[in-house]
């Protein structure tokens, strides 16, 4: 019966490969460029033990902080280095008295700190680069002797953990580079560049957060990850998502392991657990991204991690840092309710609700301070906590009194769900099929297995539970990752039992190599040979390769970059193409059409119906625009305004021309728009808080 459940899951995966078409979609040159750089890199780390004597694990590490240091820079590494080690001090000291003592732990917990501490001062100027050098500098000063008691204890971790199976952890380790070479790529996703941008943007060059929701309706979502990434930027002085996102990336891969451990599994299934999360497809593009679901991914493990062993031990100092982790869930996303609600059940049940309440009670304040800044100044500047979700209960002014709703994802909760989100991802996300990994459908018979365990059925079903309110809500595959990841490592029990030895090794390992094949369906740039044109020039200058792909998938990047140059005290930027909203890097000086900005997107209409330009003259010149940027997309109403206003153009590059409409006189034309749209300061400083 075990051995059936553990391998139902596998001949799923070979018949969908067999009988769909999801193999088509794929492009063989891409494929086989990837498997080459990541063979090169396997053989670099070879030579690399054999020379130093080192396992291949430790020399796979060695070869990803070469990429990094190529592609990232030293100085968004040391930036991460230093708020990692600020948190570990934290959550450490935190943490001291619990019986469990554990790095990755400690760091989320520091993590969620610093993320509040940050997030309850955006709209202040004060995020500079030497302040948060001095806070955290006289963390680490203050917590030397705990961070090296920390450090010590991960080294061993290691050695240990490697030393018990060192071919696992070598193909765990080649698996974890591959999934995460994306952190070496430049942020150049839409979402970023429409909204998550902004935060880590405005706070460098301003040196605090603008909150302009009628610019950007998602300004006041929940930020804890774009503070973090913000930690980043503000010490290495620009935008760093790979060296943030690699804090995420190396958490989750830690968390996965530990709750592999927890669970009693063998050391070479922990390392296969590994192996299996940072193969899927989805966690390429995740890594490439600035996306909250990174660090959802890290925490929902941790949790669940933590969970398995109050169930286990019922240590009730445990309880501090399971209401912390919680705390910080929903300071990452609203929708976590639905994980840590039936967690803390589980919890609940298996500590008693004396200890329970009184550590509940005890951490309320803090609780509320983790988790707590978007919500109140979403509330206090529009009225709605949850905005711009629910508003058709609160009906801010900011936006229309209606629910939002995605219409795009709304094929349903079927039987069959988890097959067509293998094979059918493009139903579910902006993907190709196969891009949401073959290892949760492979595992789900294990998953279910686990209902048969007296203790490890709860924490099973409370992510169950959380997985399909999740998809009820909307069928989106991408929020599914981090609970997937969770129930990955639980289905590994049910092949713990079932003793398949190598055999069953193999056919996971199949899995994982699957999952690699796919990795280039997770999104379109890395379908388009991403690596191949990033590392292929590893020997050239990393800031032209940077540059090219930025020309090929984000040119406004390019534009913003000049402007800040040549506009030194301000500009006010309109972009005319409505398909490419991104106004995420400009620093609180650009405006869009897209549905992101309500005001411009419902006179969006009547002006184009203007073929004369009138229209968009006069809202230029009323809401003082100096620049409008211009593609092969942008309506003919636009470029009648700029013609009869002598706009001149100032900038091409590719199809998109930058125009000028104030010529020599940008340098004293008064942004009315952007000024008016400065929430932190006409609303909030104003008024003294």
């Amino acid at each position: 019966m075990t051995r059936l459940l553990s391998l139902g899951g596998c001949l799923a995966v070979a018949a969908g490969l067999a009988l769909t078409p999801a193999l088509q979609g794929l492009r063989s040159v891409v494929t086989d460029h990837n498997l080459v750089l990541f063979a090169v890199a396997l053989v670099a780390a070879v030579v690399i033990a054999r020379l130093a004597r080192w396992s291949v694990a430790s020399a796979l590490l060695l070869v990803a902080l070469v990429l990094l240091l190529r592609f990232v820079g030293a100085g968004p590494l040391l930036a991460a280095a230093l708020l990692v080690a600020a948190a570990a001090v934290i959550g450490a000291s935190i943490c001291r008295s619990d019986t469990w003592s554990h790095p990755g732990i400690a760091i989320l917990v520091g993590l969620a700190v610093l993320s509040a501490l940050a997030g309850w001062l955006l709209p202040f100027p004060v995020h500079y680069f030497l302040t948060y050098l001095a806070v955290l500098a006289a963390i680490v000063g203050l917590g030397r002797h705990r961070l090296h008691c920390l450090v010590r204890a991960a080294q061993g971790s290691w050695r240990e953990a490697v030393r018990q199976a060192p071919v696992h952890a070598a193909f765990a380790m080649l698996v974890v580079l591959m999934g995460g070479a994306a952190l070496c790529a430049p942020t150049v996703q839409y979402d970023d560049l429409v909204l998550h941008v902004t935060l880590p943007a405005q706070l460098v060059a301003l040196g605090y957060y603008k909150m302009d929701l009628a610019s950007q309706v998602w300004s006041a979502a929940p930020w804890a990850s774009d503070v973090i990434q913000a930690y980043v930027a503000v010490l290495a002085g620009h935008e760093a998502r790979g060296a943030a996102n690699l804090i995420w990336y190396g958490l989750t891969v830690v968390s996965v392991w530990t709750l592999a451990r927890e669970l009693d599994l063998s050391p070479g299934l922990r390392w296969l657990a590994v192996a299996l999360t940072a193969s899927v497809p989805l966690m390429v593009s995740l890594n490439g991204s600035m996306q909250a679901d990174t660090a959802i991914t890290t925490v929902t493990v941790a949790l669940a991690a933590l969970v398995v062993r109050l169930v286990r031990t019922r240590e009730a100092g445990l309880l501090l840092p399971f209401f912390l982790l919680s705390a910080l869930a929903i300071a990452l996303k609203a929708t976590q309710g639905l994980l840590v609600l039936p967690l803390a059940a589980v919890v609940l049940a298996y500590v008693g609700w004396r200890p329970f309440l009184r550590q509940a009670l005890r951490i309320a304040i803090p609780v509320v301070f983790v988790a707590g800044s978007s919500y109140f100044y979403a509330f206090f500047v529009t009225g709605n906590p949850f905005f711009p979700l629910f508003n058709g209960v609160f009906k801010s002014s900011f936006a229309r009194p209606e629910d939002f709703a995605d219409r795009r994802w709304n094929q349903g909760l079927h039987l069959n769900s988890l097959w067509r989100l293998t094979f059918e991802t493009d139903r579910y996300l902006e993907a190709a099929p196969g891009a949401i990994g073959f290892s949760m459908l492979a595992l789900c018979g294990g998953a279910l297995w686990t209902l048969l365990l007296p203790r490890i059925r709860w924490i099973t079903l409370a992510l169950l539970a959380a997985s399909i309110g999740m998809f009820l809500g909307i069928q989106y595959a991408r929020y599914l990752v981090p609970l997937f990841t969770a129930l990955i490592t639980l289905g590994l029990l049910a092949w713990e039992r079932a003793r398949m030895r190598w055999g069953g090794e193999v056919v996971l390992g199949a899995v994982v190599l699957v999952n690699i094949v796919f990795m280039p369906a997770s999104l379109y740039i890395f379908g388009d040979d991403l690596y191949w044109r990033m590392f292929s020039n590893v020997n050239g200058q990393p800031s032209v390769v940077k540059q090219d792909l930025q020309r090929t998938y984000a040119v406004e990047l390019l534009f913003a970059q000049y402007l800040s140059m040549t506009q030194p005290k301000g500009y006010s930027l309109y972009l005319a193409d409505t398909d490419r909203p991104f106004v995420a890097p400009f620093d609180g000086q650009a405006f869009g059409s897209g549905w992101y900005d309500p005001t411009f997107n419902a006179i969006l209409a009547t002006a184009n119906r203007d073929e004369s330009g009138a229209t968009w003259s006069g809202i230029f010149e009323r809401t003082g625009m100096s620049h409008v940027l211009v593609t092969s997309n942008t309506p003919q109403a636009i470029r009648a305004s700029l013609k009869a206003i002598k706009a001149a153009p100032e900038l091409v590059i590719g199809d998109a021309t930058l125009w000028s409409l104030c010529k020599d006189r940008c340098a004293g034309r008064v942004h009315a728009l952007v000024n008016e749209r400065d929430v932190s300061r006409n609303l909030i400083r104003s008024r003294g808080y």
